[in-house]
């Protein structure tokens, strides 16, 4: 499980995805589009919520709509890294 803070969370689904640790370039890579992704849906919630309305499970109300598609975005990029895709 992860904590509250980006670099605990960052952390778990980088080792989740891909079986390591982020490099320091990594992580100031993924902040920085994080918080991209955070200003973009702050100022346009539908499009968070679009992004959030594909998928088989529906999304947990109770989390902030913004924060939930900004980590979406950053979890996309993990998945398609070809580090991610040859693992294994």
């Amino acid at each position: 499980k992860s904590g509250p803070d980006f670099d605990s969370r960052l952390a778990l689904a980088f080792r989740t995805v891909v079986a390591r640790r982020p490099t320091a370039d990594e992580v100031r890579v993924l902040r920085a589009v994080l918080d991209l992704a955070r200003t973009r849906f702050e100022s346009d919630p539908a499009a968070a919520g679009k992004l959030l309305s594909h998928g088989a499970s529906a999304r947990d109300e109770k989390l902030d709509v913004t924060d939930v598609a900004a980590w979406t975005t950053i979890t996309s990029l993990l998945l398609c890294m070809d580090e991610a895709i040859t693992k294994g």
